[in-house]
């Protein structure tokens, strides 16, 4: 009688490690304190991590980095926006320990007159009305800057140069700082 030998063998098929949002947060913290951690976020965002959290000098970085991005997005719907018109705040530490830069616009910024002012004031916040896009019934003729004669446009399609100035924020300060659209811009999300 001849023995048979069989043999059994188990594969593992697959095998899925499911990792939380901390557990990936604490992995960036770690590469972050080492210097090639450090040289990358360097690199990207022009900003000296420190584990202990970000200087004064670096807050000031990404305000004016926030403020030179959003206004180049700005710039090609609303030339009239200049860069002095957008305004940092102070940094502020928020109740989770994050903290926040905001940036707004100078006083009356963004309002533009009617070409008529005669039937409306006009428009309160001249981003947004470009951000949404409008349609009219009618042109409007009328002056303003003083040039006469004036058409108004009858439609404009939403554009969406302010999502893109937050993306481009959010790719150039990827792992340091994340920005989104607040108050009356955080409908255009």
């Amino acid at each position: 009688m001849r023995a048979v030998s069989i043999e059994i063998a188990f594969f593992r098929i697959m095998e899925v490690e499911v990792i939380s949002k901390n557990e990936i947060m604490k992995k960036v913290k770690k590469f972050a304190k080492t210097s090639q951690g450090r040289k990358k976020i360097k690199d990207k965002t022009g900003i000296s991590y420190d584990p202990n959290g970000l200087s004064f000098k670096d807050l000031k970085k990404l305000g004016a980095m926030a403020r030179k991005i959003l206004h180049s997005h700005i710039q090609p719907v609303v030339a009239s926006v200049t860069l002095d018109d957008i305004l940092i705040s102070e940094s502020s530490k928020k109740r989770d320990g994050t903290i926040e830069i905001k940036l707004s616009f100078r006083e009356g910024a963004l309002f533009r007159e009617s070409l008529q002012p005669s039937r409306y004031s006009g428009v309160e916040n001249i981003v947004i009305h470009f951000a949404k896009g409008w349609t009219a019934r009618d042109y409007v003729w009328g002056s303003w800057s003083g040039k006469t004669n004036i058409r108004s446009r009858i439609a404009e399609v939403p554009n969406s140069f302010l999502n893109d100035a937050i993306s481009s924020f959010n790719a150039q300060a990827k792992g340091v700082a994340v920005a989104r659209l607040i108050d009356d811009f955080e409908s255009l999300n």
